[in-house]
């Protein structure tokens, strides 16, 4: 049933359904293997499968404690096999981490010691994985009060790796990609005009509200305009 949620809705009622009909050891054990092995194809699951084990955790809090383990057990087992294969799972695994974490169900020190443990060996598929793990989790991180600093320290260490090492142009596309997800530039808001209030109204009644059907009660009320205001000309 959990692989056809693909809303919050669903989701939320399978929460339901399961903590008030189906909550015993045994269906629990059966949750999480279900829940850790989500094919690696559907990573549009990772969030409701999150957010189930999330809605899940103030009565169920084992749930989320044992997936956790099992996720990181993989994520280390994928990394330091070293093999430059399996990208998809490697992918999966750490998407699945970050919106764990934003579900405040990882420890956000375990998920920025993940990262740095991909920054340590920052190449080939290691750096695909720390920039997925950025764009999933990456700006709640930087924005969180607690983990700012680390943060903020793990991407200048990525940023001055991308500088340092020779990169094809994908690779570092990914970086300034995951950077700016993390730490948006700046951008100066754009100055509005200040008009009279009359040359407001009369935008308002020639950009929004005319159309076909308007259009006699809009010639109306322009007619009404003082044309002979210096002002209104």
């Amino acid at each position: 049933r959990l692989p056809n949620c693909v809303n919050r809705d669903m989701i939320d009622d399978s929460a339901t359904d399961f903590c008030l009909h189906m909550n015993t050891k045994a269906n629990r054990n059966r949750l999480i293997k279900a829940l850790f092995t989500v094919k690696r194809t559907r990573l549009d699951l990772l969030p409701f499968y999150s957010r189930f084990v999330g809605t899940l955790d103030p009565c169920l809090p084992d749930i989320a404690v044992e997936l956790c383990q099992w996720l990181i057990r993989d994520f280390r087992y994928l990394v330091f096999k070293k093999g430059q294969t399996n990208i998809e799972s490697k992918i999966k695994s750490v998407r699945y981490i970050g919106e764990l974490t934003k579900f405040k169900l990882m420890a956000k020190n375990e998920t920025l010691h993940c990262l740095k443990i991909l920054l340590h060996e920052f190449k080939h598929h290691n750096i695909e994985m720390a920039c997925q793990l950025l764009e999933t989790c990456g700006r709640f991180l930087f924005r969180s009060a607690d983990s700012h600093l680390r943060t903020k320290l793990l991407l200048d260490t990525m940023m001055r790796k991308k500088a340092a090492l020779h990169l094809d142009g994908r690779q570092i596309t990914m970086i300034d990609n995951a950077f700016h997800y993390c730490n948006p530039p700046d951008v100066p808001k754009a100055s509005r005009k200040i008009r009279p209030p009359m040359h407001e109204y009369l935008r308002k009644l020639l950009l929004l509200d005319l159309n076909h059907l308007s259009v006699e009660k809009v010639l109306r009320q322009v007619r009404k305009f003082p044309w002979k205001d210096p002002a209104i000309k």
